[in-house]
């Protein structure tokens, strides 16, 4: 047994080595787009935050921070990561990922019903695809008990509810059809020095 709030330094090694392992084997590089007949090119690690639009302007030095550990350290709560790998993601070819450009190259519009789509369905499908790697990571895990078990049983759960959003998300896209969202907008009226994409299923309404 592993005391976690005083761990040894053997085994806080080994949570180590166990992290990265699971890390290395849980990795998914597929391109998700609903026309995969039409793939061409690599499974690139695509962006999930523009990289020239929004991390070069918060970073510091080509840098950015993250609440994500890049130490192997599973407890830590922040890492630093260069912007060109940070909201990166393997979910997608090369020819797909240019489905993004309206957004990445032209300025937003919250009239532009193509950009407010693409933007959650970016969103939508950045945590799709962390779900299908905890679902691998869960398959592979040896290191399996009662906590991990329900773990798995609520990330199987989620997923089965993505894949109706997925189905919604895949039609509207193969038949350009951008029209199919309520969505609300906030504006502020000087830089924001952070930025965040998720996808979350709300507990209230918006009032």
């Amino acid at each position: 047994m592993i005391n976690i709030r005083n761990p040894s330094k053997d085994n806080t090694i080994r949570m180590k080595k166990h992290y990265e392992q699971i890390k290395r084997h849980k990795n998914i590089k597929h391109c998700l787009h609903p026309d995969k007949d039409n793939c061409k090119g690599k499974i690139i690690r695509a962006h999930s935050i523009q990289n020239k639009r929004v991390l070069e302007t918060i970073s510091e030095n080509g840098k950015v921070y993250m609440p994500i550990s890049n130490t192997g350290n599973p407890f830590e709560l922040i890492g630093e990561y260069g912007r060109k790998v940070a909201t990166t993601f393997t979910g997608f070819c090369d020819y797909h990922d240019k489905m993004f450009q309206p957004i990445e190259i032209n300025n937003f519009s919250s009239d532009n019903e193509e950009q407010i789509l693409l933007y959650i369905y970016r969103a939508f499908i950045i945590d799709y695809h962390q779900k299908l790697e905890l679902k691998k990571q869960f398959e592979q895990n040896q290191m399996f008990n009662e906590i991990m078990e329900l773990l798995s049983t609520g990330n199987a759960l989620a997923l089965q509810d993505l894949e109706n959003d997925k189905d919604y998300f895949d039609r509207a896209i193969l038949d350009k059809k951008y029209n199919i969202l309520n969505f609300i907008v906030w504006k502020f009226n000087q830089p924001i020095k952070f930025a965040a994409t998720g996808f979350l299923s709300p507990e209230e309404d918006l009032d």
